[in-house]
């Protein structure tokens, strides 16, 4: 596995996730897919969670239809992340970040 990781550069790996992704999967599968596999991608994309893997695939991917469908996943994991950030009540900053808290009128 570390030889097809690290020499190959054909698989990804998150073992915090344990998720795996095959690099030339998309280039040799949907060859002669049609709207049955597209139902399944569909359905197997929501349950990723690592993103990164999904890019990494999509990368091989050369049927416009499966690109648009995967490309289309990634922009709504970006979009429902950074909601996520934007829509938050609290801000923490860094530990070894000061506040300066003399920048606003109190009197």
């Amino acid at each position: 596995m570390e030889r097809f990781i690290l020499h190959h550069q054909i698989i990804r790996n998150n073992p915090e996730t344990r998720e795996l992704a095959i690099k030339d999967w998309g280039d040799t599968n949907f060859d002669k897919a049609g709207k049955p596999m597209m139902d399944c991608i569909i359905s197997e994309l929501n349950d990723v969670k690592d993103v990164s893997l999904v890019q990494f695939v999509l990368e091989s991917i050369r049927k416009q239809e499966f690109c648009s469908l995967y490309e289309t996943f990634i922009n709504k994991e970006e979009l429902t992340f950074s909601n996520e950030i934007s829509e938050g009540d609290t801000y923490l900053a860094p530990e070894s970040e000061e506040l300066d808290d003399t920048s606003y009128d109190t009197g």
